[in-house]
């Protein structure tokens, strides 16, 4: 079991014209089907936005024409760290954090939990 709360770096290339199937459809947001913890999203290194509950859903207002990078740093929860801590202390964390959870406490999920897609409008 990995004994951090820690934060993991995905990132996807991607090219929204040549996504683009339908005459008129313009780039509406990126949006993440679920997010545990909180997540940061950067497009071309340029902040986007934090994502910490639904809907999951950020700007795309700073993509442009060609290859672009859609960055996403996502934070697991402490809570994780605190529980691995109870099942077997690393002697890292001193009272009262290593008895703020019991050794059989639920591991909470972590990550992004599903997809990730550019939502295409339709211009009236």
């Amino acid at each position: 079991m990995d004994r951090k709360s820690s934060e993991v770096l995905w990132s996807e290339f991607v090219d929204p014209p040549r996504h683009s199937r339908c005459f008129g459809a313009r780039v509406g947001p990126v949006q993440f089907t679920d997010v545990a913890d909180m997540a940061r999203v950067k497009i071309n290194g340029g902040d986007a936005g934090v994502l910490w509950k639904a809907p999951y859903r950020v700007s795309t207002s700073a993509l442009r024409s060609g290859t672009n990078r859609i960055e996403v740093s996502v934070t697991s929860p402490w809570r994780n760290r605190l529980i691995a801590e109870a099942r077997s202390s690393t002697g890292t964390l001193y009272p009262p954090m290593t008895g703020v959870f019991a050794d059989d406490a639920e591991i909470l999920p972590a990550g992004l939990l599903g997809p990730m897609s550019l939502v295409y409008n339709h211009r009236p």
